[in-house]
């Protein structure tokens, strides 16, 4: 069982070996497939989204993997931001046959975009809702 298949992780020091790069040399070394809890299994993204009590069209994935966190969200129906931080690069997402409905370079850019946001999150036009929300999330993860 493994919570990623993510074959590297990058850090503040460089790239290090992720989950996905163990898991592979288990595999091989034992002939068993691991079984993923993790992004993108629905299994994990499923029970995350009922934990805050989401509906589907409410549900955005922020991540920074095409392969898992981007997939995950489009697999699940949810929309889905690619921040440039993690191993994506701009110009390989043509490669992919699923696209991101946004792409920002960091998490803290996300504070520029609300409007962009109702855009893509129609259920965000409450003048109540999520972008207050949003914006406080960006900065305490900038």
């Amino acid at each position: 069982m493994a919570t990623n298949l993510d074959p590297n992780c990058p850090t503040i020091s460089g790239t290090r070996p992720g989950c996905g790069a163990i898991v592979s040399l288990i595999e091989k070394a034992t002939g068993v497939e691991a079984f993923s809890v993790g992004k993108p299994s629905p299994v994990m993204m499923r029970q995350a989204r009922k934990e805050l009590g989401m509906a589907t069209s409410e549900t955005i994935m922020i991540g920074d993997t095409m392969e898992t966190d981007i997939l995950g969200g489009v697999q699940m129906g949810y929309r889905t931001i690619l921040a440039l931080t993690g191993g994506s690069r701009r110009e390989d997402l043509a490669r992919y046959g699923y696209q991101p409905d946004m792409i920002v370079n960091s998490v803290a850019d996300l504070d520029e975009h609300t409007g962009l946001l109702h855009e893509v999150l129609p259920t965000m036009n409450r003048e109540d809702d999520t972008p207050h929300d949003l914006r406080a999330w960006a900065r305490a993860h900038a």
